[in-house]
């Protein structure tokens, strides 16, 4: 059913994000070194990940929904796509291309989620299996 593909994409994604933030940090120097960028912005970037993971996760958990929680995560990620846009504007000249391109990445990809979850909120907190 639609309801259940939603809720499975919920887990998804927030095992995904997580995932990623724990990459980033257990790979924190290396990132840095491999992004030309200092270490506590990776330590930021891994933070974000990490804790979208969290919530994303805590929230496809959750049998009831209120609808804010959805609603919140969807205005978190589309600050989180401006964070990157400055973050890659503000380091274009000295990061690597790869940097700038993940980074870059990360906000479109972000941007697509924050928009279907603002846009079906109301669906996302009714999905269950």
């Amino acid at each position: 059913s639609a309801a259940s593909d939603v809720y499975k994409r919920q887990h998804l994604d927030g095992a995904a994000g997580f995932s990623v933030g724990v990459l980033l940090f257990a790979l924190l120097e290396w990132v840095s070194v491999l992004y030309n960028l200092p270490v506590n912005i990776v330590i930021l970037l891994a933070s974000a990940n990490v804790i979208y993971g969290i919530y994303a996760l805590t929230l496809a958990f959750l049998v009831t929904k209120p609808v804010y929680t959805i609603t919140v995560l969807a205005i978190a990620n589309a600050v989180w796509v401006c964070i990157c846009i400055f973050i890659a504007l503000y380091y274009v000249q000295t990061a690597s291309l790869i940097g700038v391109v993940f980074i870059i990445l990360e906000a479109v990809f972000v941007c697509i989620l924050a928009y279907y979850e603002f846009k079906f909120r109301f669906v996302l907190t009714n999905a269950q299996l």
